[in-house]
This record gives C-alpha cells, structure tokens and sequence, in this order.
C-alpha cells in the first residue's frame, strides 16, 4: 500500500513538473529484490539505486495494487 501511495502521488506531481518516472534508493538487498518485483530496474553502476518509468503504472490504485 505505501508503494503505490508513493507511485500515485509521485505520478500526480508529475503532472505539474514534468517528470517521467520515479527513482528510489533500496537499504538492502530484500529490498531491491522488493522493488524488482513491481517492475523497477536497478541502475548498473549502483544497484541499490531503482527506476520505474510511469508508463508502467498505467491503472494505479491503491485498491488494485496488492503487495503479494
């Protein structure tokens, strides 16, 4: 739930600056393995640094994004 949270509020900001995607800095391992599993992709030269485009979040509501 705070995922998506983050994902729709990130999304409806950027309406207003023009941003494409949202980032965030994973703290550990389980976490990036976290991540990964709604679609973000690790930087290559820091792991721990993730990236989604908003494209990927096309029907986003809290009420249909289950942590599973």
């Amino acid at each position: 739930m705070l995922l998506a949270d983050a994902v729709t509020r990130s999304r409806n900001a950027a309406l207003s600056v023009g941003s494409a995607g949202i980032f965030v800095d994973a703290k550990n391992a389980d976490a990036v393995r976290f991540y990964k599993r709604y679609g973000f992709i690790a930087c290559h030269e820091q792991p721990y640094k993730l990236e989604a485009d908003f494209r990927m979040f096309p029907g986003l509501t809290m009420e249909n994004w289950v942590d599973n």
